[in-house]
């Protein structure tokens, strides 16, 4: 992977009855410790929506989006020699998912 656009995708819920301590740990502590990374410029939480097409739209409510400039390879390691140093939330729970995406095509507007 070279330095195209990037995004690293986190979905994660927090443990059950710990969703304000969650919201401000993401907001105050986990987003900008991760966008202290280098690589990692920019950040958006997403909560799931109440209306889906799908019936059971999946295990996860909260989803934040990072923007990656620079090589995802690099930015990635440099993550990942971070994290041992982040705050660590007990409000987090540990079966969170973290997927990588480079853009695929150009971007469509209506």
């Amino acid at each position: 992977m070279g330095s195209e656009k990037a995004y690293y995708v986190v979905l994660n819920n927090p443990v059950e009855g710990e969703e304000e301590k969650f919201d401000r740990w993401t907001e105050d502590v986990h987003i900008p410790e991760v966008l202290a990374v280098d690589g990692f410029v920019a950040a958006q939480r997403y909560e799931l929506a109440g209306p889906q097409r799908s019936a059971a739209p999946g295990p996860f409510r909260f989803m934040v989006m990072y923007e990656i400039d620079g090589d995802l390879a690099t930015a990635l390691a440099n993550l990942g020699a971070a994290a041992p140093h982040m705050d660590k939330s007990v409000s987090s729970r540990p079966d969170r998912l973290a997927y990588a995406f480079v853009e695929r095509g150009p971007r469509r507007v209506s």
